[in-house]
Order: structure tokens, then C-alpha cells, then sequence
């Protein structure tokens, strides 16, 4: 039994083809199965279809309504392609004019990319309305071919026995079917690539609006805009939290006893620190406004540096006798070189038995 297109289509009785092109749009973007994984969606999908291609044929709509006791609309003539509407003369900021979704999109970049600027190529997947059927999710043959539903026959087979095909109307034949290219959409996804600028001190989560580069809904609706919001890739060096960037240096344990300079990474390159003998310097720096930078040129967080000791491995004689010379210099005057050490010698001097 043929159901009520109307109702199938939540539209009102007797509502225009346009109408209707509309509600299958909308329905079938829910319910296709490609879309929607749960276990309705297929029948739910084939009954809006039918009910959409019931409206479409004139004819055929007549013979259901005539069937069911309605009276048959008035006819009204083929609504051309909306992709060949010309576009409103309106610009886009216009609050009545119909526009598309708005898109959010992921872009990943380094901390140095998002730090200090940078240009970067995103793929991007949106709808259009298919060149195959001009939007209309429906192809006109030139001449009657069989029906696929029913393979010519005119009638299906169901559980409960035979019935009319509602595909032809158990005609056998039809001159308008489903179009293949976007099965019976009228909407396709394609990719384009847009290189963007993304400007310099964006952090994570933050996103960059791209206006009009969003889903456009058809050729008569203004685009909507364009979101990526920003992730950063983790770093081999650099730790960010807020605007501060933190960083662990190792430097070797003789630099950090006699003095001398260590090399530091900054976003864009790298610079020296001069180290005082230890423990004359401290192992933490902090060197302001060396870190992320803040958005539109304003203030920046800082750079903060910790020297982490790192101890000599593998030593030959040669070096550990250097050492050992260097050890027993120590021990001469250890009041001197090594407070400590001297004060825990004496607390185990006088622990000592008489």
C-alpha cells in the first residue's frame, strides 16, 4: 500500500514540488543510511524516496489521490534547477537572506607556527549540488526505461504476497528515476583546498573565522562561514602553559662548577647563557618575554630555563686521574671550597670514642 507522501514528507496537503525538494533534502540527509548507521534508516530512507518521487510524477500523484478520495492539485510547471537560479543580488550579511552551515575544522600546527605566524594549506569536505541531476536528486531519460524496483514487471514481492510498485505506479516503466551520481540527493561532497594565514599568538582551542568559506546549502543560499580552530603538535623541547614556555637544559656538571656559557633554544633560534662559577648562579632563569607571544603584538608570556646537572660517564685514567688531582685540591682547604662537606666531617669527628 502506496502511503501518504505528505505525511511521509511532514508536509502539508497539497504542498508545492519545491516544498517537497526541500523536505527530501532535509530528511534525506538524516536518514540515508551512508549518514545514519541505526538499523531504520534503510526503510526509513526508501519510504521518504518513494514519497518523493510519488510528488514528482504528476500523473502518478493524481492516480494515488483520486484513489484516496483527494482532490488532485493544481498543476504547476517544473521548478527549474535551483543551481541555475541566479543568486540574490543581497549581500551576505543580510539577516533574511537563507545561508548555509557553519563548519569547524581541526588545524594541527607546530608551537612555532602557531607562535609566530605561518601559511598553511586545509583540505576541506562540504556538500554541492550535484552537476548530474542539477540538484534535483532526479534524472529525466529521453526515452521510458524499465523500473529498476520492479525490474518491468509492475508489481513487487512482500511478505504479505504481491503489490503495485509505488516506484511506477505498476506501470512497468518510467521516464524520470533516482539519480545515481548522488542517489537521489541532489547533493555530492568535494574537496577543495584553501590556504589560509593564521595569525601569530593563536593558542589551543582558539579559532581563526574564515567568512563565507563554510556549507553552502545551494546555489540560491549565501555559504556559511569557516572555523579551524587551532591544536599544536607536542614539542621536543618546549613545555606550554598559559603564555609561559618552560624548558630543561642539561648542561655538564664542570660548566656549572668553573663557569662558562650554555647554549638555550628560543622559538625562532637560539642564544647563549653565561654561567657564573656555581653556586654564584642559580639553576633556574627566567628571561622575560621570551616566550608565546601574545595576539595582535601585545605582551608575550616568558622563557623559563632549568639547568639540569648532568654528570660525566665513562671516564678514561687519564680523567679520572684530573679528577682525582682536582679532588685532593679540594680537601686541602675544604673550609673553603666545600662548607659542607667540612661541617659533616666535623659532626662525624665528634661522634668518634675517645
Amino acid at each position: 500500500m502506496i502511503e501518504n507522501p505528505y505525511k511521509v514528507l511532514d508536509l502539508s496537503h497539497g504542498a508545492s514540488v519545491a516544498e517537497a525538494k526541500r523536505a527530501y533534502r532535509r530528511l534525506a540527509m538524516r536518514w540515508h543510511p551512508d549518514r545514519n548507521p541505526s538499523h531504520e534508516a534503510e526503510a526509513r530512507f526508501k519510504r521518504i524516496k518513494a514519497a518523493y518521487e510519488l510528488i514528482l510524477d504528476p500523473e502518478r500523484l493524481a492516480a494515488w489521490m483520486k484513489a484516496h478520495g483527494h482532490q488532485a492539485p493544481a498543476s504547476e510547471p517544473e521548478p527549474e534547477p535551483e543551481h541555475e537560479a541566479a543568486p540574490s543580488p543581497a549581500p551576505e550579511a543580510a539577516p533574511d537572506r537563507p545561508r548555509g552551515e557553519d563548519l569547524v575544522q581541526t588545524v594541527s600546527l607546530s608551537l612555532e607556527e602557531a607562535a609566530l605566524g605561518c601559511t598553511t594549506l586545509v583540505t576541506l569536505t562540504t556538500a554541492r549540488d550535484c552537476e548530474h541531476c542539477a540538484g534535483t536528486g532526479r534524472v529525466t531519460y529521453t526515452h521510458s526505461r524499465a523500473c529498476r524496483s520492479c525490474q518491468g514487471i509492475g508489481r513487487i514481492r512482500t511478505p504479505e504476497g504481491t503489490e503495485e510498485c509505488g516506484a511506477c505506479a505498476g506501470k512497468g516503466f518510467v521516464r524520470k528515476a533516482e539519480c545515481s551520481a548522488c542517489e537521489g540527493s541532489g547533493r555530492v561532497e568535494a574537496q577543495r583546498n584553501l590556504e589560509v594565514r593564521i595569525p601569530p599568538g593563536l593558542l589551543p582551542g582558539e579559532r581563526v573565522r574564515l567568512a563565507g568559506q563554510g556549507q553552502r546549502a545551494s546555489a540560491t543560499h549565501a555559504a556559511g562561514d569557516l572555523y579551524l580552530e587551532v591544536a599544536l603538535r607536542p614539542h621536543d623541547l618546549f613545555t606550554l602553559v598559559g603564555r609561559d614556555l618552560h624548558c630543561r637544559v642539561p648542561v655538564s656538571i664542570l660548566v656549572l662548577m668553573a663557569g662558562g656559557s650554555v647554549t638555550i633554544p628560543l622559538l625562532a633560534g637560539q642564544r647563549p647563557l653565561k654561567l657564573k662559577p656555581y653556586p654564584a648562579h642559580g639553576l633556574a632563569y627566567r628571561l622575560k618575554g621570551e616566550g608565546f607571544p601574545g595576539k595582535g603584538g601585545k605582551g608575550g608570556g616568558d622563557l623559563l630555563i632549568e639547568l639540569v646537572p648532568e654528570f660525566p660517564l665513562h671516564l678514561g685514567a687519564d680523567e679520572q686521574a684530573l679528577l682525582r688531582q682536582l679532588q685532593a685540591r679540594i680537601e686541602a682547604n675544604l673550609a673553603l671550597h666545600a662548607p659542607n662537606l667540612r661541617d659533616w666531617q666535623d659532626r662525624l669527628a665528634a661522634r668518634a670514642p675517645d
